[in-house]
């Protein structure tokens, strides 16, 4: 007689694999679910529906100030305190407009919505707007505001890269 070294598969083995495999997946779906709902910070937009009726004016302030033809440039340094200077340049305004003008600077992160920061810049020598914040490293959304008397002068949305 010959013993054969061969292992039997048997049809309880089998089944066990399966099932093993199919609890795996489950569990793996149900982490996956869990972080993906822990983790979702919410929609971009407040009020999509609204967002979306203010298109048309958006379109219509975006030309005027294009024919503006105003000049803002925005420069960042980190100080020793490791807070973040913002610098706002503004060239080509009105001198009547200059003297009423207010600017804002929002800076949202890309990914965190509970990072988002808006300054008040306040008014410095010349055409120039400070402002400081406590900032992390990394990439942001800048959006940059300024008003006269109540109504939009400038706005300008650009991706910023702190140090």
């Amino acid at each position: 007689m010959q013993h054969s070294n061969e292992a039997r598969v048997s049809g309880r083995f089998v089944l066990s694999l399966l099932v093993a495999f199919f609890v795996a997946i489950a569990a793996v779906n149900v982490t996956m679910a869990t972080l993906a709902i822990k983790t979702f910070r919410g929609l971009e937009a407040d009020n999509p529906y609204k967002a979306g009726l203010e298109f048309s004016s958006e379109i219509a302030a975006a030309k005027l100030q294009q024919a503006r033809n105003m000049d803002v440039e925005l420069t960042t340094k980190r100080l020793i305190s490791q807070e973040v200077q913002f610098g706002l340049v503004i060239r080509n305004v009105d001198p009547a407009t200059k003297r009423q003008l207010s600017a804002r600077l929002e800076l949202r992160h890309p990914a965190d919505k509970h990072r988002d920061i808006t300054l008040t810049l306040r008014p410095e020598q010349g055409d120039v707007f400070l402002g400081v914040a406590k900032l992390q490293p990394g990439q942001w959304i800048a959006r940059i505001s300024l008003d006269a008397a109540g109504e939009r002068i400038f706005r300008s949305v650009n991706r910023l890269t702190i140090e």
